[in-house]
């Protein structure tokens, strides 16, 4: 049956299963690869309502990068969440905010 996926929890391989996923897949590889040449990336944040593959997708990408010799590191909202002040936040503010969550991440490894 080709319009079935049946996935494999030993043998974990992304399936893009529309069109916008495999283009989501591309920039997340592209991203990566420009990271490899030495070119300036911002950090990937994935978004999305819940169930559409974010995390799939991420993991993905962790094993892409690690596969070509590029340490990965996964966090969560919860976790982000932990180093931002108690106060609101505007949606200007979130990404730089997230920046210096991540820069503290990978200055600890």
């Amino acid at each position: 049956m080709e319009d079935t996926f049946v996935a494999d929890v030993f043998e974990p391989k992304w399936t893009s299963l529309s069109e916008e996923h495999s283009e989501v897949q591309r920039k997340l590889q592209e991203s990566i690869r420009y990271f490899i040449e030495g070119k300036k990336v911002t950090p990937t944040c994935i978004v999305g309502p819940y169930g559409v593959g974010k995390t799939e997708l991420m993991f993905d990408g962790f094993r892409y990068a690690w596969k070509n010799g590029i340490p990965a590191f996964y966090t969560t909202l919860r976790e982000i969440l932990k180093f931002l002040p108690g106060d609101s936040i505007s949606e200007q503010e979130l990404p730089g905010k997230i920046n210096v969550i991540i820069e503290m991440k990978v200055k600890k490894y």
